[in-house]
């Protein structure tokens, strides 16, 4: 193989790599909807996603306790922000898990269908 053709493989070979990489892109209107902790260890986690013209408005129903803010999205991950509460970190695994960090506890959601 010829120099120049090694060359130009390599760097295909590194656009691939840096593509394959880079954090995943999530559309808002895929994020939009309901969302739950399957398994039944406690607390239960119940999420709602609503777009609002730009804005994201995020319900969460944790341990009986209704709180209600808003949401930014940035490639895969979610920032969720209440009133008076730390913000809450997430990220999304793929279209239909959302792994919700929450103090040095995760919790795997799933959209519901």
């Amino acid at each position: 193989m010829k120099a120049k053709t090694r060359a130009w493989l390599a760097s295909l070979l590194l656009v691939g790599v840096v593509i394959a990489c880079a954090a995943k892109r999530v559309a808002v209107e895929g994020i939009v909807g309901e969302w739950e902790k399957q398994d039944n260890s406690l607390p239960p986690i119940h999420l709602v996603l609503s777009k609002d013209g730009i804005q994201i408005r995020a319900r969460l129903r944790l341990s009986g306790v209704d709180l209600s803010g808003t949401a930014q999205l940035d490639g895969d991950q979610l920032r969720l922000n209440f009133s008076g509460r730390n913000e809450i970190k997430a990220r999304f695994t793929s279209a239909t898990t959302l792994l919700l960090a929450m103090g040095d506890r995760e919790y795997l959601l799933s959209k519901r269908p």
